[in-house]
């Protein structure tokens, strides 16, 4: 067999949502260095989408365990 079926498939999701979290934390510390405000303002927006990416998949993940212990 080549592939199988992760039995910890929260547990990606919840990596993927550190990175995330991570990633926005990068881009804000480029936000504060940057000169330029083109360059701030594209972090910014980029930044604010890891954000709101971070808290839908964290909601996602928060219904998910309400489900499996209702």
């Amino acid at each position: 067999m080549l592939y199988e079926a992760s039995e910890s498939y929260g547990n990606m999701l919840m990596a993927q949502n550190r990175s995330l979290e991570s990633g926005a934390e990068l881009l804000n510390a480029g936000v504060r260095i940057s000169t330029s405000d083109r360059t701030r303002a594209r972090l910014e927006e980029m930044a604010e989408s890891y954000l709101v990416t971070h808290e839908a998949l964290e909601s996602a993940l928060r219904a998910s365990r309400q489900r499996r212990h209702a």
